[in-house]
């Protein structure tokens, strides 16, 4: 984590070169979600971290709404200073723009992409007692509901072809 922060702090420096003393006030990190949620705690964590090495607070400001597109677009009409940063995700920066046909920013020409900050996985569950949907995902049915790690797949959308998923591997699971 301490990496990533420096990483992102040398990204968000370096255009504006060595000559000025930046940051010299706090920042914004807008958070496209409600407070509490998973990518949240994670936004909250890296502005933390990302404090610590740029020696001025990060401020984490939600704008839930929208797909992501309110927090998006409230960094891309922000100065162009380094000091408001967004937790861009593939809502707001891909979807949207494929759903709607004007969006009130292009997230190809008013942001850049500075660093992956999180890398997520989710995965579909059920109640135990509905077992009979597994044959339907080609997963084991006899396969014990608590012992459910194999090999999972990753990328930004699985598809249904993802799945022959978990066949009773056992402890830990891995990505392909």
């Amino acid at each position: 984590m301490r990496r990533l922060s420096i990483f992102v702090a040398l990204c968000l420096f370096a255009p504006n070169g060595f000559a000025q003393a930046w940051p010299n006030r706090p920042m914004r990190l807008v958070m496209p979600f409600a407070p509490g949620g998973g990518a949240d705690i994670a936004g909250r964590l890296i502005a933390q971290e990302l404090g610590e090495v740029l020696k001025q607070p990060v401020l984490v400001e939600n704008r839930a709404g929208a797909g992501g597109t309110l927090a998006l677009d409230n960094v891309a009409k922000s100065a162009a200073d380094g000091y408001s940063i967004a937790f861009g995700h593939v809502g707001g920066i891909a979807i949207a723009p494929a759903l709607f046909k004007t969006l009130p920013f292009d997230p190809n020409r008013d942001l850049i992409p500075v660093t992956l900050a999180v890398n997520g996985l989710s995965v579909l569950v059920v109640n135990p007692a509905a077992r009979m949907i597994l044959p339907h995902f080609a997963i084991s049915a006899s396969m014990n509901a608590r012992n459910c790690s194999g090999v999972l797949p990753t990328g930004p959308a699985p598809s249904a072809s993802s799945f022959p998923l978990i066949d009773g591997c056992r402890s830990s699971a891995t990505t392909s």
